[in-house]
């Protein structure tokens, strides 16, 4: 079932994964009224992401500006190394190389975090915050919709 959002809002964010939710936040806690559009908003599924994320400092300290510092808390593994392999397949490959952050003075490059957690954690924040209207579904494009129905 469509769900048709004729709302006003300042701004229209399409995506509620962790970029969109981002983007979602940052322009709510900014004063303006936001209404963030994906496909699913179910905390349970969200849950279910294997993959990682590495965040260099500014994103991190984005997360923290946003208020998720304290629920993201043990899930931020630090990155202390990056390391290089060559995966051309060519005959002749580069020797694989680790940075360390201690070279640069560093304690560690950023962090890492489970999808999972950081998932979880932004619909949570994106939930409970004021200017921000979750909607589940996808986005058609009026003018779009009204060429092809010209056209087809």
């Amino acid at each position: 079932m469509a769900n048709d959002v004729t709302s006003d809002c300042d701004v229209l964010v399409v995506g509620t994964g962790p970029a969109g939710l981002i983007a979602a936040l940052a322009m709510a806690q900014a004063g303006l009224a936001t209404i963030a559009v994906g496909p699913s908003l179910d905390p349970a599924l969200a849950a279910r992401d294997t993959r990682t994320t590495a965040l260099f400092t500014g994103s991190v300290a984005m997360l923290d500006r946003l208020g998720l510092g304290a629920r993201l808390g043990t899930a931020l593994v630090p990155m202390t190394g990056i390391r290089l392999i060559d995966d051309t397949g060519s005959l002749w490959r580069a020797p694989e190389v680790l940075f360390g952050a201690g070279e640069l003075g560093l304690a560690a490059f950023g962090m890492n975090i489970d999808n999972a957690a950081l998932n979880v954690a932004l619909l949570a924040t994106a939930a409970a915050q004021a200017n921000l209207r979750l909607v589940e579904g996808t986005v058609v494009c009026a003018s779009a919709t009204a060429s092809a129905s010209r056209h087809g």
